[in-house]
C-alpha cells in the first residue's frame, strides 16, 4: 500500500484567490468485505469535525466479476449562516450543517487491465473534469493517480 500523506489542493474558485485545502489522514485498513479504505478531512480549527471537508478513497475487488472497484468520494459540508448575535440571554447556537455537497468518481477495472489502460481512462476523465480537451503534461502523481493506475489505497 502506499503511504498515507497530507492531500492539498487548491479550490480553483474563480472571481477571488483560490483557497489552498489541506486534507489530513485520518484512518486507512481493510473492511470485513475486503475492501480497502482510506479517510482524510480537513483540519479547520473553527469548525467543529463534522463540519469538516472530508475524502474517502476505496478499492475492492468484486469476486464474481474478478474487477477492481476503485472510488474517491469529495464531501464539502456547507454551514448554516449565522443568524443574529444571540439571545437577549447571550445565548448562541452551535454551528450546524446545512448541507453537504459531494462528488463521487468510480472506476470499474478488469483485473486483466494494465496500469497504462487505467491512467487512459483517468487522463481523459481529468481532462474532462479540467475542461481542458487539448495535451497536457501527464500527472502520476498523488493518492488518485496511485489508486487508479496501480489499484492501491494509501495505508
Amino acid at each position: 500500500m502506499a503511504d498515507q500523506a497530507d492531500i492539498v489542493v487548491y479550490d480553483g474558485l474563480t472571481g477571488g484567490t483560490p483557497a489552498l485545502h489541506t486534507f489530513k489522514p485520518i484512518s486507512s485498513g481493510r473492511d470485513g468485505k475486503g475492501e480497502s479504505i482510506a479517510l482524510w478531512r480537513e483540519q479547520n480549527a473553527s469548525l467543529p469535525n463534522y463540519a469538516q471537508g472530508r475524502i474517502t478513497q476505496k478499492e475492492q475487488l468484486l469476486p464474481k466479476s474478478r474487477v477492481h472497484r476503485v472510488s474517491c468520494r469529495i464531501e464539502i459540508p456547507v454551514m448554516e449562516a449565522a443568524g443574529a448575535a444571540g439571545t437577549d440571554l447571550g445565548y448562541v447556537a452551535a454551528p450546524k450543517v446545512a448541507y453537504t455537497n459531494t462528488i463521487e468518481i468510480v472506476g470499474l477495472f478488469h483485473e486483466r487491465s494494465t496500469a497504462n489502460e487505467r491512467q487512459l481512462i483517468r487522463l481523459i476523465a481529468s481532462n474532462l473534469l479540467n475542461g481542458k480537451e487539448s495535451t497536457t503534461a501527464v500527472v502520476n502523481t498523488g493518492s488518485v493517480p496511485i489508486l487508479v493506475d496501480q489499484l492501491v489505497v494509501a495505508d
